[in-house]
Formats: structure tokens, sequence, C-alpha cells
């Protein structure tokens, strides 16, 4: 039976649990809007990509970014790439043997559409969202804040 096992002695901290959804509306990194800042420490535990669009769009690429603040300037880092027909897991829960979600590659590459395990953003981190087509993905967001 898959699952995930916390180490010895581990502590599970659920936090607040928050759900978010989110029209992207931009198709380049450098002009992305933020979609979530991190107010504490936030565990992302899932998102979901929907094509709200008509069926002539076709597949449509969606770009998640984390963007950090390092000596006042915000940094975008590419975390995960996936493309959308009706809908798709950008991010799942940590499960193990689940073929879905990859750790290991590059989100930069060609050809890379694994899905993102869950995620935690430091105090003051930043999500982003990009697709090439406006108005037309839709993300829904999991998220636990304050977890230790």
């Amino acid at each position: 039976m898959p699952g995930y096992a916390y180490p010895v002695d581990a502590v599970a901290s659920a936090g607040t649990s928050k759900s978010l959804s989110f029209l992207v509306t931009d198709t380049a990194a450098s002009s992305a809007t933020v979609i979530y800042t991190a107010t504490s420490k936030t565990k992302v535990n899932s998102i979901v990509a929907v094509h709200t669009g008509a069926n002539d769009t076709g597949i449509l690429p969606v770009n998640v970014y984390v963007g950090r603040d390092i000596s006042g300037t915000v940094t975008k880092h590419l975390i995960a790439k996936n493309r959308v027909l009706k809908n798709n897991f950008v991010v799942l829960p940590v499960v193990s043997g689940d073929s879905r979600v990859g750790e290991d590659g590059n989100p930069i590459s060609s050809g890379y559409n694994k899905v993102l395990p869950e995620f935690v953003l430091n105090v003051g981190d930043k999500l982003y969202a990009t697709c090439p087509f406006e108005d037309i993905i839709e993300l829904h967001i999991e998220l636990s804040e304050g977890v230790k």
C-alpha cells in the first residue's frame, strides 16, 4: 500500500489549511504577477491546473515559479512545468511509489512534464505562474500555512 512515513520521532505540524484559485493572466516570467506570498512557513500541498478555454486552444504549457527576495532583488526559479489539456496536477502530496511525481531532472529541460512533489515556502517567498495564452488556465492551490 503506497504511503509516506514520517521519520521516527518526527512531529508533523498540519498548520492552517487554505485554498486558492487563480486565473493565469501572464505569458512571461518577467511580467508574472504574484499568486501568493508566504507570510509564515507554508507547505504547498497540491496545485491543479484546469483548462477553462475552448477545445480549439489545445494542450497548453503551464509554468510555476517561486520567487525569493535576495538582497532586494526577487529572483524567480522555475520549479514546475506541465502541459494541460483539460486538467492536470502540477503539484501532488508526497506518496511513495507514485510514478507521476518526479523529483529528478531539471524542469527547464525539454520534455520535462513530471509532477512536482509538495514543497515548502519560507516567509516572503512568492508563487508565480505563466501560460502562453491569457485567461485560459485556472490554478487551484491547496496550502498549509504555519507549518514547522
